[in-house]
């Protein structure tokens, strides 16, 4: 029920993603653009891992909710 949810919240993560890196001066992804360009490669698979558990977090927490809220109405 709510996986179009799910999916509009991974599509949002990755466009905050892609804006930092394009327009940002914070954030994760200037964050990992910034290590790219000064070749602090450690640091940018960590933000890069990072931004990862993120997106599996809300994921997560969006089927949690789904049952929580919808009880039966969820297809596995």
């Amino acid at each position: 029920m709510l996986s179009g949810f799910r999916i509009s919240v991974a599509i949002s993560l990755i466009l905050t993603v892609t804006v930092e890196m394009i327009a940002g001066n914070d954030g994760l992804g200037y964050l990992i653009l910034d290590a790219e360009r000064s070749f602090a490669f450690p640091l940018m698979y960590a933000g890069i891992v990072t931004v990862g558990i993120v997106g599996v977090c809300i994921s997560l927490l969006v089927k949690w909710l789904e049952r929580r809220l919808l009880p039966g109405g969820s297809i596995q």
